[in-house]
């Protein structure tokens, strides 16, 4: 992190919550908000910036690469975890249920998406499953950037997700064809 970033934060996590921009604009954070930062290692935070936080860690050992797995599958089935699930959630925004249709696309979206997750949630079951042994062969070989369970999850889980997402549209696409071609 800038030096001059760090010190920014500083005054922002401080009790007046003032942000100083680069410009030198100042902003008054109100009273109501509060600032939240994730991150994946504190190796180049500064002492002033961790004194003001409060923190909340978990260890490699206390959250398994099993409940990871588990954790990404759950997020693939569901549909805000695409732009058909969006899609999803517009139309059934309606306040009754008897009124909540879903467009035979959305619905076809849903059940390949949870076919997609269903097939492949064996490579994640259990401790000597087979993504638990491309971890631990990843885990030997020699990397640009430091290797992190959590960054090749995240890129793994990123990849299936848009080939789930691909699989969706091709087959709408397939429909479409197949529409046009019926009424010709």
């Amino acid at each position: 992190m800038d030096p001059e970033w760090a010190e920014n934060l500083n005054s922002v996590l401080d009790d007046n919550k003032l942000l100083t921009l680069p410009s030198g604009e100042r902003l008054q954070i109100p009273p109501n908000v509060r600032i939240m930062f994730e991150v994946e290692t504190l190796k180049y935070a500064t002492l002033a910036t961790v004194s003001r936080c409060g923190m909340v860690w978990f260890s490699e050992e206390t959250v398994t690469p099993e409940m990871i797995y588990h954790h990404y599958l759950c997020r693939l089935a569901q549909d805000k975890f695409d732009s058909l699930g969006e899609e999803a959630e517009e139309e059934s925004k309606d306040d009754k249920p008897e009124n909540r249709k879903l467009s035979p696309e959305v619905i076809e979206a849903r059940k390949l998406r949870k076919h997609a997750v269903d097939s492949i949630r064996g490579a994640f079951d259990g401790p000597s499953s087979f993504m638990s042994q491309v971890l631990a062969n990843a885990a030997k070989k020699l990397h640009v950037m430091e290797f992190t369970t959590m960054r090749v999850l995240e890129a793994t889980f990123a990849l299936v997700r848009k080939g789930i997402e691909h699989c969706i549209n091709y087959n709408d696409q397939m429909e479409d064809e197949e529409d046009k071609l019926s009424d010709a």
